[in-house]
């Protein structure tokens, strides 16, 4: 993904990228992430400023980390072939992956 999202700009053209800030559309359904990603969604966040299903947000007073909910969350991202979690709890996602869950481009 990212020598074609160089090749974007090199080029002149523009690309748009579909991101989901919070896992909340997911609906605690871990099969919506291979919908999602179907859709064109290529970044997701577990959790953004405030805690939810998935863990901890980045405006919490007490950083408690992933959910196990959050951990199998970064296994379907990985599953689903997602490019990337970003990095709101990125570090917990990491022990939680069996694989990066940086991109591969």
């Amino acid at each position: 993904m990212g020598a074609a999202l160089l090749a974007v700009g090199r080029d002149g053209n523009v690309a748009v990228a579909f991101d989901l800030e919070d896992s909340g559309p997911l609906a605690g359904r871990l099969e919506r992430v291979r919908q999602f990603y179907d859709l064109g969604v290529r970044t997701m966040l577990p959790s953004y400023n405030n805690r939810n299903a998935a863990g901890g947000g980045c405006l919490d007073e007490v950083d408690e980390g992933l959910t196990a909910y959050g951990r199998a969350l970064a296994g379907s991202a990985q599953s689903a072939d997602a490019d990337r979690v970003a990095p709101v709890g990125v570090g917990y996602a990491f022990a939680a992956s069996p694989c990066s869950l940086l991109s591969r481009g």
